[in-house]
C-alpha cells in the first residue's frame, strides 16, 4: 500500500469497522520501498497445517479445569452455531456471554463493555477463591 490510510481503506472494504481497521493497520504494517506492507505471517490467512481430531479437541477442552469465559461476537457467532453448547459439554465451569461486534470485537467501539465483562468474570472467580 502507498500509505497507512490505503491499508485501512482495504480493511474497511472487507467489512471491518473503522476503529478496528486502524488498530490492525497501525500494529501490523511495516515500511517498504513502495510504502507499507503487512508484517503479519501470511500463513495466518490460510488453512491451518494442523488439524485436531474431535478426540483431541475434547481432550483439550476437558483439561480446562478452571473457570473459563467464552465470549462470542454477536455478528459472527452464527458462523459457529453450537460452539457454546459443544464447549459446555466438556468444560465444567464455563460461562458464556455474547458481546456486540464481529471477529475483532476486542478492538471495536464496544471494547469498554468487553473489558467490563472480562473484569466482572475475573472478579467473580477471585471472589470464589477467597470465599
Amino acid at each position: 500500500f502507498d500509505s497507512v490510510d490505503a491499508a485501512v481503506a482495504a480493511r474497511l472494504q472487507q467489512g471491518l469497522p473503522q476503529a478496528a481497521a486502524r488498530v490492525l493497520a497501525e500494529r501490523n504494517l511495516r515500511d517498504c520501498t513502495a510504502g507499507v506492507t503487512w508484517s503479519t505471517d501470511p500463513r495466518l490467512r490460510g488453512a491451518s497445517a494442523v488439524k485436531l481430531s474431535e478426540g483431541q479437541i475434547e481432550a483439550v477442552l476437558r483439561a480446562l479445569d478452571m473457570p473459563t469465559l467464552l465470549l462470542l461476537a454477536q455478528e459472527s457467532s452464527h458462523q459457529m452455531p453450537g460452539l457454546a453448547a459443544h464447549a459446555g459439554r466438556f468444560i465444567d465451569c464455563l460461562v458464556v456471554d455474547t458481546v456486540a461486534g464481529g471477529h475483532h470485537f476486542h478492538m471495536e467501539p464496544g471494547v469498554a463493555s468487553v473489558a467490563r465483562r472480562v473484569t466482572g468474570f475475573l472478579d467473580s472467580v477471585e471472589g470464589r477463591e477467597t470465599a
